[in-house]
């Protein structure tokens, strides 16, 4: 069974005839009696019975239109949102990053884009943020927003990247704690000290990969949360 025939079975059980049916299609009455001989021909079935000159749709033609109408409904919104495809003016951006704090500031720049670009939908992949690298690769996500993408040769070649901002590594601590008592911190600063950090593996944070890690510095105590909330 081909898109055509659902075609010819909607038209003529809404127009009664193939002559109609034809004019409907732009097709002649012999060419639409000879695809609707085919697919009877195929089934085994009549699909119509013919009452007059008026043709009425059998049990088995009537299953046949039920599907014909849900399938060519759905051939048309895609023609019609395949259309709609062209760059930036509709479509669905999914957009991700490495860091949960990130998405305190991620939803002013997605109203701003919003605002240009009204029709197009955007989806937050919450659970990319650990791996959008690999959400990338695989097609699940369209925009990853990381702190070091570090690609390999395969990456480069299949991903582009572009540098948004420099972003400033920082000690957040109690008024009282001796360190913000010091203008600049080194990594043996925190061998005495208890470190709170998200819960991921070390070698996914920053301050690991590039600043404890290279000092050859282990804090004196870690404590991993969930939340910022609860970090600060």
């Amino acid at each position: 069974m081909e898109i055509r025939h659902l075609k010819l079975i909607k038209a003529a059980s809404e127009e009664g005839s193939l002559t109609a049916a034809g004019k409907k299609l732009f097709l002649t009455q012999s060419a639409l009696s000879h695809q609707l001989k085919e697919i009877e021909t195929e089934y085994g079935v009549p699909l119509f019975q013919r009452i007059g000159k008026k043709m009425i749709l059998t049990q088995a033609g009537e299953r046949v239109l039920s599907s014909a109408k849900i399938i060519l409904d759905e051939i048309d919104k895609t023609d019609i949102d395949l259309k709609n495809f062209s760059p930036g003016d509709k479509g669905i951006l999914r957009i991700s990053t490495e860091c949960y704090t990130c998405y305190h500031w991620l939803s002013k720049l997605l109203k701003s884009y919003h605002t240009q670009f009204p029709n197009v939908e955007m989806q937050i992949v919450a659970e990319a943020t650990r791996q959008p690298m690999v959400y990338l690769l695989e097609g699940k996500l369209d925009v990853a927003i990381v702190s070091s993408s570090e690609l390999n040769l395969v990456e480069k070649h299949r991903l582009k990247e572009k540098k948004l901002f420099t972003d400033e590594l920082v000690v957040v601590a109690s008024k009282n704690n001796r360190l913000t008592k010091k203008s600049h911190i080194r990594a043996q600063d925190f061998l005495e000290e208890t470190l709170f950090l998200y819960t991921v593996s070390n070698d996914q944070l920053d301050i690991f990969q590039y600043f404890l890690n290279p000092a050859g510095v282990t804090p004196k105590k870690i404590i991993k949360l969930q939340l910022t909330e609860a970090i600060i």
